[in-house]
């Protein structure tokens, strides 16, 4: 997890494909929604592509729980 004490300017080039995954989806929302955030959440080597709706639940329980671990609202995690 990458952190900031304070606000950041958030900013994000997405793929153009069809299908996206849905932390890209997650990502592309908020950062189109906001200026700022305060943290994202880092994976690797895990398939999270074509997960439907439960791709977008399990962002929405990640981001709830970094932001509940940090003192921040789940918008500002990416």
């Amino acid at each position: 997890m990458i952190v900031s004490e304070c606000d950041a300017v958030c900013a994000g080039t997405f793929t153009l494909n069809k299908v996206k995954a849905a932390p890209v989806q997650w990502d592309r929302k908020i950062t189109e929604e906001k200026e700022t955030v305060r943290a994202i959440v880092v994976n690797s080597g895990v398939a999270n592509a074509c997960t439907g709706q439960d791709g977008m639940e399990n962002c929405r329980l990640t981001a709830e729980a970094a932001a509940k671990k940090l003192h921040i609202q789940t918008e500002e995690v990416l």
